[in-house]
């Protein structure tokens, strides 16, 4: 979201589009948006709590309804929106999948939401297994909790040891070794500046790590400013890319990743 428009980037082997192009435009400004896996769909939220769903290719709301609470964070689950707002409730809605052709028209609203979780605290990450039988959910007060998707009323563990709120969790598509077995890892990057590694289904910390630290040259030099006193260089983003296990980290304020 850039302002008040949904905007989409094509992208190829090595660099995004010069010229994005603009899905739709909301009437405040954007607070939260998702892309689903197909790129077919665009979620948003905005500051009139308004969460609205897109057809990126006819360029096109679907629907739209006014969610109760100021929204959060949003995520997919299929062509379904999963959405947690600042009273730490974790709603899912489902909605008409896009048309097959541009002319056809828009659908008004989509089904009333259903509430799946909730958390003592505002929800500042969310992450579905590939999957589909996990969701990692995070919050304000610096607790994750995994739990089984789509009952979420089944917990798996809790992943306690950040000191600040997590801004991106991960969940590894594929078992990794630990411990002489083969166990699901969930990432996460917090506002301490940490990256930590969990076992997802027992909550156990398996490593830490401060990108801040390990690439302190390449951060210095690529800072425009140099950091607050004591300030943590707050870790923002997460991806993982292909198939080597390779994460991608981006640092606030610090323009490349890592």
């Amino acid at each position: 979201g850039v302002g008040k428009e949904v905007r989409v980037w094509s992208y190829g082997s090595t660099a995004c589009a010069a010229s994005p192009f603009t899905v739709g435009t909301l009437d405040s400004e954007v607070t939260a948006v998702a892309l689903d896996p197909s790129a077919s769909l665009v979620a948003s939220a905005d500051d009139s709590k308004t969460l609205t769903l897109w057809d990126v290719h006819a360029q096109r709301r679907l629907w739209s309804r006014v969610a109760a609470k100021r929204i959060s964070t949003i995520i997919f689950d299929g062509s379904a929106v999963v959405y947690a707002d600042k009273f730490g409730e974790v709603f899912r809605v489902d909605g008409p999948a896009p048309a097959t052709t541009a002319a056809a028209p828009a659908a008004e609203e989509a089904v009333d939401p259903a509430l799946v979780l909730g958390h003592v605290s505002l929800i500042t990450a969310m992450a579905r297994s590939r999957e589909g039988d996990l969701l990692a959910t995070a919050d304000e007060d610096h607790r994750i909790r995994v739990s089984s998707w789509p009952h979420a009323y089944d917990i798996q563990s809790f992943c306690l040891g950040h000191t600040a709120p997590a801004r991106t969790l991960l969940l590894e598509p594929r078992p990794a070794p630990v411990g002489g077995a083969r166990a699901r890892l969930l990432f996460s990057a917090a506002d301490d500046g940490t990256v930590r590694v969990w076992r997802a289904d027992t909550g156990e910390l398996i490593d830490t790590r401060s990108p801040a630290a390990d690439f302190a040259e390449a951060v210095a030099a690529a800072r425009a400013a140099p950091p607050h006193a004591g300030a943590a260089a707050k870790v923002r983003s997460l991806a993982h890319v292909g198939a080597h296990g390779v994460l991608v980290v981006a640092i606030a304020d610090v323009p490349r990743l890592f």
